[in-house]
């Protein structure tokens, strides 16, 4: 109880049944899906269905009104970590939000008020946006990435941009980031160790990347859900987060620009004229206009359609979305803004992110919000419902408007379409159902802010819930301090075995893998640039030989890739999707573990899976230590 009575808590009161909170600091215990009136068979055949149908799902976990009643582990176990990447930006936003509930943080402060440094960010056009950019610009993804007015563009980032929400922390506590998340919200919640491999100098990976267990992510799914309220281990209530925070967190703060986005989290709100944003990004298709096509959007490209003109498919050329890596043209200060912009028009949305998916069913609420990582790893909240639902996994999701790029909103709809039935009550089906169509929130009315065009103040109002490079990043992990070598410095090994470490990162883009351990006599391949060092081994086969005895492959030390294709049935029940290249690290077909089949009964929502193995890693860092354990980069065993 030591570590509850240290924290300086806002408000600590009664909250009706304590228990609707979840396990407070305590274990998850188990129990029957009666309690809340559901049923273990339907939920059991739900999942069953969800795992047959989406590609590697690790594990599924369901949370309702507090308590868990469905815990399965498809693969591994539950004590397997796994690499957050982008869910673990929710965590974040908790992190915010207490500080801002304790008075630490205004919203819309300009951070440099703070103290937060110009770290070279907000400039890449001739003009600083550095005094403008708030916290309210960072949590809702619309800093400008330096290149246009913060608040006019969806700029999704997981790397600097996001990165300064660290900063301020550590400016406003006077403290390592790290040190406050910790006991401000991992401690309350029981998961200690959540920021224990952050390895960032004292700052949080403010972009994501933690390491989670399944039951850490329910944990934290389960304090949004809450509305920020949690439980001690007395069985009373606190409240962490402020409502007034929580009510934001659930609402665009720039609905104008993008409608499906809140604060670190992906909404599930009609978005309304923007038609903006869906978590999806196409990596095939390119739509240009302009003189010398110079104004393009990155599109998804539909099936069928991948040698005709981009349009067939997701495609928003006046998408307000823009790409973080510009690659469209090298901008020129004072040119128009639109001759040198790359947007994402693959994030276009008709209405909502689920309800665009699924048509006819049990339609997703409104108030339903989304914590996100690459290669669909969810966690699902929804407070209407008083359900949380965590489902992690490596899944690659093509959609056949998306085909060959990466779909999470496609994904997430198939989350949902095969647990609503088994989650919801039958007075919560009616209800959901009655409300089909409508732009409404199901529960109640958020707040939210709107902000003038030409104006930094900002003014609460009382609306309705309602009208990344391609993929997404976080900041890279040092693992030793990087040293300069070359033939000259032979002589400083003579007493070591090894003269170092590379870790290297497996494709594609999924932020862990291995190290591995150099030999003293490969030390002349430690080149003078750290960064290439470890790539020159392994292009030197001879080397490689001994960096990877037996000339063993990275497919011993990385996992497969699953991807879920969309697929009509019956006409595909015989086809082999799984034939073409799914990504240009894996030249090599595809192999297929499922053919087309329904989703359920659904034959509107059939998928057929494919498994593909990376070959090869898709880049590695020098490090002058030998490799120490982390759970991103396990050390490779020398025995296979």
């Amino acid at each position: 109880m030591k570590v509850f009575a240290a924290l300086s808590l806002l408000v600590v009161c009664v909250h009706g049944d304590a228990s609707e909170l979840g396990p407070g600091p305590n274990a998850w215990v188990l129990e029957d899906p009666s309690v809340v009136s559901l049923s273990k068979e339907k939920l059991e055949a739900s999942v069953e269905s969800l795992v047959a149908r989406g590609a590697f799902r690790y594990c599924t976990l369901i949370a309702k009104n507090g308590r868990l009643i469905f815990e399965k582990y498809h693969y591994n176990n539950s004590l397997s970590l796994y690499e957050s990447d982008s869910m673990g930006k929710t965590a974040i936003a908790a992190v915010v939000g207490i500080a801002v509930t304790k008075g630490l943080v205004d919203l819309d402060t300009p951070v440099y008020k703070y103290g937060v440094p110009d770290v070279g960010i907000w400039n890449e056009t001739g003009v600083s946006y550095y005094k403008q950019v708030t916290t309210r610009h960072i949590l809702s993804m619309t800093t400008g990435y330096g290149r246009v007015p913060p608040g006019t563009f969806f700029t999704y980032s997981s790397d600097d941009w996001v990165q300064t929400l660290s900063l301020i922390l550590r400016a406003v506590t006077k403290e390592d980031p790290v040190i406050w998340a910790t006991r401000e919200l991992a401690e309350p919640l029981g998961i200690n160790d959540l920021f224990l491999f952050d390895d960032l100098q004292g700052d949080i990976s403010a972009g994501g990347g933690q390491m989670y267990t399944c039951s850490m992510a329910l944990r934290v799914s389960q304090l949004i859900t809450n509305n920020g309220w949690w439980r001690f281990e007395n069985g009373t209530a606190v409240r962490l987060i402020s409502q007034e925070y929580m009510d934001q967190l659930f609402n665009p703060s720039f609905p104008n620009v993008n409608a499906g986005y809140g604060f670190l989290t992906w909404l599930n709100t009609a978005v309304g004229d923007t038609h903006c944003c869906a978590p999806r990004w196409g990596l095939r298709g390119r739509y240009c206009s302009g003189a010398n096509n110079t104004n393009c959007t990155t599109c998804c490209q539909e099936r069928g359609q991948e040698k005709v003109d981009p349009k067939y498919g997701y495609c928003n050329p006046k998408s307000t979305q823009l790409d973080e890596d510009q690659t469209s043209r090298p901008i020129t200060p004072g040119e128009p803004q639109d001759q040198w912009m790359l947007r994402n028009g693959a994030s276009y949305i008709e209405d909502s992110m689920v309800g665009d998916n699924i048509k006819g069913s049990i339609p997703a609420p409104s108030d339903l919000a989304v914590a996100m990582g690459q290669w669909a790893r969810y966690m699902v909240m929804v407070p209407s419902l008083n359900l949380s639902i965590v489902s992690i996994g490596t899944t690659d999701g093509w959609s056949t408007k998306c085909w060959g790029g990466y779909d999470d909103a496609f994904m997430v709809a198939m989350v949902w379409e095969s647990l609503a039935e088994a989650v919801t009550t039958k007075e919560e089906q009616e209800t959901l159902k009655s409300l089909l169509g409508k732009k409404k929130s199901d529960k109640k009315f958020l707040t939210t802010v709107e902000q003038t065009e030409n104006s930094t103040s900002t003014t609460s109002v009382i609306m309705a819930h309602s009208s990344p490079n391609v993929h997404k990043k976080r900041k890279n992990r040092k693992l030793g301090t990087l040293a300069h070598y070359d033939s000259n410095d032979l002589a400083s090994f003579a007493s070591k075995t090894y003269a170092g470490s590379c870790s290297c990162n497996c494709n594609p883009w999924q932020g862990n893998g291995r190290c591995f351990n150099v030999p003293i006599d490969l030390a002349p391949k430690v080149y003078s640039d750290p960064s290439e060092t470890c790539d020159n081994i392994l292009k030197d086969n001879e080397a490689k030989r001994k960096l990877l005895p037996w000339n063993a492959k990275n497919s011993d030390y990385c996992i497969e890739l699953g991807i879920t294709k969309q697929c009509n049935y019956p006409a595909d029940k015989h086809t082999n999707l799984c034939t073409e290249d799914a990504f240009v690290f894996m030249p090599y077909p595809c192999r297929q573990v499922s053919p087309c089949a329904p989703l359920k009964e659904n034959t509107a929502f059939a998928t057929t899976i494919c498994a593909c193995q990376t070959k090869n890693f898709g880049g590695c860092t020098w490090s002058n230590s030998t490799c120490d354990y982390t759970p991103y980069y396990r050390p490779a065993t020398w025995s296979l």
